[in-house]
């Protein structure tokens, strides 16, 4: 082995050593159900061997397997250039020999492939939200982003482009990038920022790869350093501060989620580490919110309506992960049981105000805008299965509150193919909820619902299981709702789910529902 390939054996040697590490961990701490998600990745990894083998044959010339786009490229280059420069200071310019390659369609003599991943994947987002149905465009500019993207040294190079790459292809090509890959780029380009002692600790609905001593030794990047950062484009020469504000206190905010995963993962939390996990959280948002209020409230008059929606956006996006991070905490304990509940209601109510398209600056990363609705929408199903028939006020409200769900991924939908399979799922859950607040009665269509529920009959008693349904009955309910009942995920068993429903896990497992879904 030559020198020059002495630092790549170390590193790899390390991650073997912390990926064996992290098994054995997790499998310590894993049991049943929850064990797919390591299988999970095992099958992702064999589905990207296998894409890439199918895509790309290393006998041909490179040339002559990228489309070039001739037409389009010169548009698209200053499309691509223009978006780079929106995120300034975050995302860097490309050298001006890779901007001219690219301006003449000759994506080919990029050396640095990380800038056509760049490039590709932005026009391939920018194509998709142009118009959603241009199917031959998105298909081909998806097989030069495999092409560009099968170069091991994106992977393995710490540079700023390669990370900037896989941060920008896991965030914001959603068209592209799948849950868990999206949750393995992150970590990767976490994985390359250390190398490059630019230590930075990402937590992403899931147990940190990295401990949280990392984040606590680095401080975030001063104030001054992230002012030139306007996403929004407020007009040329005035001072903005709130990209700023924005970008610091979510990097104050991975310090608060990584004290919050040692609580959840590794440690036997009791009431007394949550409550203070939550007071570290509410001072947080509390300051958070006060800053970036104060912002929004000295640039809006001089702002678009644009602009000023869009950091309105940002506000809800905040509190919204604000509010799933109170959930996670506040549902392990049954002491916070209500509190729970009321923030799972105030979370999903929030929803329909946080649509937004694929270009929103501050919309957050797709799949956590997909997938954490989840958690507080499965409490509430939750609730109503375990208690519903003794608190029916209550029940109705956590009805009323799961109601927008389903109308949000309808929304998200039109452009995004996973959006409306959870759609399907959310609906049905739904529709069984329904079922169990307002019962059908024997002189009345099922699909409808009474003004005034008569008192119902518990459907699932907290110590007692399941009774007088049947897969016949279920089958019938996904009929009058006109649902294919074996195309939803856990359809056939979710009825025979603990009383307890998601209790045992804090968070929404991502793995198990990609298999399902995007199998």
């Amino acid at each position: 082995m030559d020198n020059s390939a002495a630092p790549y054996a170390c590193d790899i040697c390390r991650s073997l050593d912390d990926i064996e590490a992290t098994h054995q961990r997790l499998q310590a701490k894993t049991l049943g159900s929850q064990q797919h998600a390591l299988s999970a990745l095992s099958r992702l990894s064999e589905a990207y061997g296998s894409m890439w083998q199918d895509d790309f044959d290393p006998s041909k010339p490179v040339e002559s397997k990228y489309f070039l786009f001739e037409s389009q490229a010169a548009q698209w280059t200053e499309i691509f250039l223009e978006g780079l420069k929106t995120g300034k200071p975050m995302m860097l310019s490309p050298p001006s020999s890779v901007a001219e390659s690219l301006r003449v369609a000759e994506p080919y003599k990029v050396e640095e492939r990380a800038w056509l991943v760049l490039f590709y994947g932005v026009i391939l987002t920018a194509v998709r939200a142009k118009d959603p149905t241009d199917d031959f465009t998105a298909t081909r500019l998806k097989h030069n982003l495999w092409l560009a993207f099968n170069d091991v040294r994106i992977l393995l190079e710490p540079s700023d482009v390669n990370i900037q790459a896989l941060m920008m292809l896991a965030c914001h090509v959603e068209d592209f990038t799948s849950p868990s890959l999206c949750w393995m780029l992150v970590n990767n380009a976490c994985r390359l920022l250390q190398n490059a002692d630019k230590t930075l600790a990402l937590t992403f609905g899931r147990p940190p790869t990295f401990h949280r001593a990392l984040a606590r030794e680095i401080e975030p990047p001063p104030l001054k350093e992230m002012m030139a950062y306007k996403p929004h484009r407020p007009p040329e020469g005035m001072p903005s501060s709130f990209g700023a504000h924005h970008f610091h206190h979510l990097f104050l905010l991975s310090r608060v989620m990584g004290d919050i995963w040692q609580c959840l993962y590794e440690e036997d939390h009791s009431l007394h580490t949550i409550k203070q996990r939550r007071k570290e959280l509410d001072s947080w948002y509390f300051e958070a919110t006060k800053v970036l209020e104060a912002a929004l409230l000295v640039e809006k008059p001089f702002l678009s309506e644009t602009s000023v929606r869009s950091l309105e956006l940002g506000l809800r996006t905040m509190h919204s992960g604000y509010l799933y991070l109170s959930i996670l905490l506040t549902r392990t304990c049954p002491e916070l049981r209500e509190d729970c509940v009321l923030q799972s209601r105030e979370m999903l109510c929030l929803l329909e105000d946080m649509v937004a398209h694929s270009e929103e600056v501050y919309n957050g990363i797709i799949w956590t805008l997909l997938c954490w609705p989840f958690t507080p929408f499965l409490t509430l199903f939750g609730e109503i299965l375990t208690h519903g028939a003794s608190n029916m006020r209550e029940a109705r409200q956590s009805l009323e509150a799961m109601k927008h769900l389903p109308a949000f991924l309808s929304q998200m939908g039109e452009r995004n193919a996973l959006a409306r399979k959870l759609e399907v799922t959310a609906s049905t859950l739904l529709s069984h909820a329904q079922s169990i607040i307002y019962p059908p009665t024997p002189d009345q269509d099922d699909t409808t619902i009474p003004a005034q529920a008569p008192v119902a009959t518990p459907l699932l008693y907290e110590d007692q299981p399941l009774a007088g349904t049947s897969d016949q009955d279920i089958g019938h309910l996904y009929h009058n709702h006109g649902i294919d009942a074996p195309a939803i995920p856990f359809s056939e068993d979710f009825l025979t789910w603990p009383d307890d429903l998601f209790g045992g896990d804090a968070t929404f497992d991502w793995f198990a529902w990609e298999k399902d879904f995007l199998a």
